[in-house]
């Protein structure tokens, strides 16, 4: 079973902003699919689906602050 978190908690564990998780969601939907939504109406993503893209970035040679769209 998937672990799930909000955008806000995607944010912190991959030490990236918020804005930059939504942008993931955005040009990856089938690494990072949408699933669901918190009690507090923020978008959940499965971690490891966001540390996947994280590493994947950073293994590309991004830095960190780069990846920012």
């Amino acid at each position: 079973m998937p672990h799930l978190a909000d955008t806000q908690a995607i944010a912190y564990l991959t030490d990236r902003t918020p804005s930059t998780i939504r942008t993931w969601a955005r040009r990856y939907p089938d690494l990072m699919p949408r699933r669901g939504t918190s009690t507090h109406n923020r978008a959940l993503y499965d971690v490891e689906e966001a540390e996947l893209i994280a590493a994947l970035l950073d293994h590309g040679g991004n830095s960190r602050r780069t990846v920012q769209h």
